[in-house]
């Protein structure tokens, strides 16, 4: 064996730097993270996609449930988070006082809604039924869905880990459910969360050009 051939070839690989065309990303490519928070939601859900698709059709082994209940789980609570993100840039611009943006560092989901309830009512966002989705006709519907979430996984761990850090189980014995029907509604609160993201970003962007608007103006008329 050449050892300094081996040598060299050590060097030569890192496990985070470019390589050929093929196979390279970039990340961060914007510069503002905090304004991230739906990209990454979409990608994590994507993954999530794309393995259960692996699975459909086939004989799986139960643990290849694990990443995919992780990924759905983990996209909810970037989706959340970037719409209070979002949102209170919104409600700043409206006047209203916002609390610290820490909120978000928070791994429980429902400790974050009753802020995105607030949310969606200053936009208009409240009423009956308007999502077109059955099983999310309100908020309290997305609201269940949390609870059942965090009575097994409350602090996103369960479903990586298979102890806590007290030594306990992550999980119940026996934990025994349905994952293409988890899937199922997972995707669909994930799409409407995705378009609530995606209206709330049109909205943000709408108020800063009429506020940029008005700014003009008064520049005119001081200048008149």
């Amino acid at each position: 064996m050449d050892i300094s051939r081996k040598k060299k070839n050590s060097k030569k690989f890192k496990l985070f730097s470019p390589g050929d065309w093929c196979g390279n990303v970039e990340l961060n490519w914007i510069g503002a993270p905090e304004h991230d928070f739906p990209l990454y939601a979409r990608a994590f859900h994507r993954a999530g996609k794309d393995l259960i698709e692996s699975m459909e059709g086939y004989v799986h082994n139960d643990l290849q449930s694990l990443p995919v209940v992780f990924l759905y789980r983990h996209s909810l609570e970037l989706y959340i988070k970037g719409i209070v993100i979002t949102g209170f840039e919104i409600l700043s611009l409206s006047g209203e006082k916002v609390p610290a943006k820490k909120i978000v560092f928070s791994h429980k989901i429902s400790s974050m809604l009753s802020t995105v309830e607030r949310i969606f009512r200053a936009v208009g966002w409240e009423g009956e039924g308007e999502t077109g989705i059955k099983e999310f006709q309100n908020f309290n519907d997305i609201k269940k869905l949390v609870n059942d979430i965090e009575k097994i996984d409350p602090g996103s761990y369960s479903f990586r880990y298979p102890i806590k850090k007290n030594g306990s189980s992550s999980l119940p014995k026996r934990f025994f459910f349905n994952l293409f029907d988890y899937v199922d509604l997972m995707d669909k609160l994930l799409n409407l969360l995705d378009g609530a993201c995606l209206g709330l970003e049109v909205m943000f962007d709408d108020m800063c050009e009429a506020f940029e608007y008005m700014s003009d103006l008064r520049i005119d008329d001081g200048d008149g």
